[in-house]
């Protein structure tokens, strides 16, 4: 289907349209980490401290495949065209730089030199390479699938506010007070989305599925 139609216009506003989808959805989970991951990880641990250091490189390895997640529609249209052999090379030789700077960066930092070296590679090999092409050789707009996806920053401050404020300064040591303040994250993180960042269709989206919800739960 992807290869089909009139993709010149259609191909650019699904991904666009997917993208954001996914951006909200994975920054929803990754806040919520934020807010909520490190007595979770310790009390999956079994309340033992030493595994917290668990919880800033599962931060960093979460935020460096967002990126690569969101754009996940043109992954699926350099497939239907069979032109996807440009990112499996660039994904090889960005495993190859990443080793190189894995090794300095695991010996003075451990676990956490490790994460950041995923993260910055996979930034460096999607965000530049990889729209160039989808650029180029494909023809999709990224810069307006960027503009759109960063249309929903803003939207995201207060949610990212709390999530820190949570983790900070919440009492958060079992798991009913880690579900009881992941409730309080979702309610300002959906009511912020709502208001200031998703767009009719993405509302649209919503309404139809809660009203779903609603009707099946009547029954």
């Amino acid at each position: 289907l992807v290869a089909e139609g009139d993709s010149n216009r259609e191909l650019p506003r699904l991904m666009t349209k997917a993208g954001r989808l996914q951006f909200i959805m994975l920054m929803a989970l990754f806040l919520g980490f934020v807010a909520v991951g490190r007595p979770f990880v310790i009390l999956w641990a079994g309340g033992k401290e030493q595994f917290v250091v668990d919880y800033p490189v599962a931060l960093l390895l979460f935020a460096s495949t967002i990126v690569s997640a969101i754009q996940f529609v043109g992954l699926e249209i350099l497939r239907a065209k069979n032109m996807h052999r440009f990112r499996a090379w660039v994904y090889l030789a960005a495993a190859g730089v990443n080793v190189v700077r894995m090794i300095p960066l695991c010996r003075k930092w451990g676990l956490l030199g490790v994460a950041g070296s995923i993260l910055i590679v996979t930034l460096l090999g999607n965000v530049l390479p990889i729209n160039w092409y989808y650029c180029k050789r494909i023809g999709l707009d990224v810069r307006r699938f960027w503009r759109r996806i960063a249309q929903l920053l803003p939207s995201m401050l207060l949610p990212a506010i709390v999530a820190v404020l949570i983790a900070r300064f919440a009492q958060v040591g079992t798991y009913l007070q880690i579900a009881l303040w992941g409730c309080v994250f979702v309610a300002v993180y959906a009511g912020s989305l709502w208001i200031f960042g998703m767009n009719r269709y993405e509302r649209g989206l919503v309404s139809s599925m809660l009203g779903k919800i609603f009707r099946r739960g009547r029954r």
